[in-house]
């Protein structure tokens, strides 16, 4: 995985000072680069629908359940909103991950 992009240096710089789990960390900045890589370019450099449109990516084309999609929207979020300093986005805001497996949402 590509890892000279700018942003992702500062990325991975910024979950190191977060107080997360070693695994955490490494799963967050690997999302960063996967999304990197998706795009073949910087992801500091993706506007609100390229997310969009990456999501529904690693829904429909992945196969990417509840758990991963989680984990991938928590990782790009911070990403986005922190590294970046993008605000305004829905597309990663905060609330629940639709349930993409067709089964009834849980806790409803």
């Amino acid at each position: 995985m590509k890892l000279n992009y700018p942003s992702i240096l500062r990325f991975q710089q910024l979950v190191e000072l977060k107080d997360y789990r070693p695994p955490t960390k490494k799963e967050y900045v690997r999302y960063v680069c996967r999304l990197a890589d998706h795009f073949q370019r910087d992801p500091a450099a993706l506007a609100e629908d390229d997310l969009r449109g990456y999501f529904v990516h690693l829904r429909d084309h992945r196969r990417y359940s509840r758990s991963p999609m989680h984990v991938a929207k928590c990782a790009l979020r911070l990403f986005f909103r922190d590294c970046v300093g993008v605000t305004g986005w829905t597309v990663a805001g905060p609330g629940r991950v639709p349930n993409f497996e067709g089964r009834g949402a849980q806790g409803q």
